[in-house]
């Protein structure tokens, strides 16, 4: 990870290869700012779930094209 900045005051590796770093906040109204950097030209989905499980998680796609051209979706 690069040293998070003032907004984003917690971050973790999520990998073993420092390739996956998640950085994040969380306001006092439950609100949670996030940003995850991915080192990678292969394809992630990350999710996130108020008890962990994958029905009625929110989800984010994202990838990189061969072109460097990026492609990301959340639902």
């Amino acid at each position: 990870c690069q040293p998070a900045p003032p907004l984003l005051p917690f971050s973790t590796l999520l990998d073993p290869s420092s390739r996956l770093c998640l950085r994040w906040e969380r306001e006092e109204q439950e609100l949670t700012r996030s940003e995850l950097q991915i080192h990678t030209t292969a394809w992630l989905a990350f999710g996130f779930s108020p008890r962990g499980e994958s029905p009625g998680s929110a989800v984010a796609t994202g990838g990189v094209f061969p072109d460097g051209s990026v492609c990301f979706s959340a639902s």
